[in-house]
């Protein structure tokens, strides 16, 4: 019983599951962190554009 704990507790062929699961779970959290930066200042440039082109005068002759 002694030999058959001591193997289990010295296996490690299910560590490298664990650390695929924690690095994809980093990887995702930085995905959605970059995701949300960019989409903020997207978002702000895009507001900023929009009300440049809407307080100019359109020319409609030429």
């Amino acid at each position: 019983m002694e030999s058959r704990s001591t193997s289990f507790l010295s296996d490690e062929s299910g560590a490298i599951t664990v650390d695929w699961v924690l690095l994809t779970a980093l990887l995702m959290a930085l995905t959605l962190a970059v995701m949300g930066t960019i989409a903020t200042g997207s978002k702000n440039a895009t507001e900023t554009m929009s009300s440049n082109m809407a307080s100019r005068a359109m020319i409609t002759t030429f």
